[in-house]
């Protein structure tokens, strides 16, 4: 019921958004925003708040890193109680944004998998793009802070820095890191193409976290050949690439991305195949 009321509240006074947020607002202090996170449950409210403002208070209470492409520049104004946290953030954003939801590995063999990062992006940018900054905004978990802190939040550092202090990204780097910046580079071409050298990433790097990062790469090209491309992810040897892979083929939307699913309704991990059987349940009562 709690659900219920959030999204009528929600419905009745973020849409449409005004688009009256300036691009310097985006830092403001958050005395409009407030959220609360308990276990995976968020409660948000919001008032005439500029969107940056409500993504980087929902970083800080949450620990989550978001990717917002783009970052509707209006401002909003919501009010959620004590509602499971994806469940919210499909509330906030709307019908026309897409998710894929990043997962780290649990700590103990007695814990769960939990949501570590959040891509959010539209399917009607064009629509999005009058009232939209560019480009897209990132919210990261600040490295600089101390351990367990999950309040210290800095935004992606984008500058391009000493260009030879850099090392050239490219799928067999030795460092991870720069092996996940070529993947970025080769989805930020635009044209739908690089599905096949993506797919070779995941079906052969060693480091899981770059498996997931490819997983989410392929979900962001959304192409039938993408989905195809993401099969494999489903049979990996890590839950938390397994579980990406599920939210992100359940982000395509359509039948073929629920018949790929079934697959993960089987998976050894009880986690993956309770968001595998909900995801199927979601897209069968969409008529997909």
């Amino acid at each position: 019921m709690r659900g219920l009321i959030a999204a009528a509240a929600l419905v009745a006074s973020a849409s449409p958004i005004a688009a009256t947020a300036a691009p310097e607002a985006a830092f403001a202090a958050h005395e409009n925003v407030a959220a609360v996170m308990k276990a995976d449950r968020l409660s948000l409210t919001a008032s005439n708040s500029p969107w940056a403002t409500v993504v980087r208070e929902l970083a800080a209470k949450t620990g989550i890193a978001f990717r917002v492409a783009p970052l509707p520049a209006g401002t909003v104004t919501v009010a959620l109680d004590n509602v499971e946290v994806k469940h919210a953030l499909e509330l906030l954003f709307g019908t026309d944004a897409s998710f894929v939801f990043v997962y780290r590995a649990p700590a103990g063999p007695t814990e769960a998998a939990t949501l570590d990062e959040v891509s959010i992006t539209f399917r009607d940018a064009g629509a999005l793009r009058a009232r939209a900054h560019d480009p897209p905004f990132t919210i990261e978990r600040d490295p600089r802070a101390s351990a367990g802190s999950s309040s210290a939040v800095v935004p992606a550092d984008t500058s391009d820095g000493d260009e030879t202090s850099s090392p050239e990204p490219t799928l067999d780097h030795r460092d991870p890191l720069v092996r996940q910046e070529a993947m970025n580079a080769i989805v930020e071409r635009g044209d739908g193409s690089g599905v096949e050298e993506i797919r070779q990433v995941l079906l052969g790097d060693q480091d899981h976290e770059v498996r997931t990062r490819a997983v989410t790469m392929l979900g962001r090209i959304g192409t039938p050949e993408a989905l195809e491309a993401l099969r494999p992810a489903l049979v990996d040897s890590e839950a938390t690439v397994r579980l990406t892979a599920v939210d992100t083929i359940a982000s395509f939307e359509t039948r073929r991305a629920r018949a790929v699913l079934q697959d993960a309704l089987r998976d050894r991990d009880d986690q993956v195949r309770s968001v595998a059987a909900a995801a199927v349940r979601d897209l069968r009562g969409r008529g997909l």
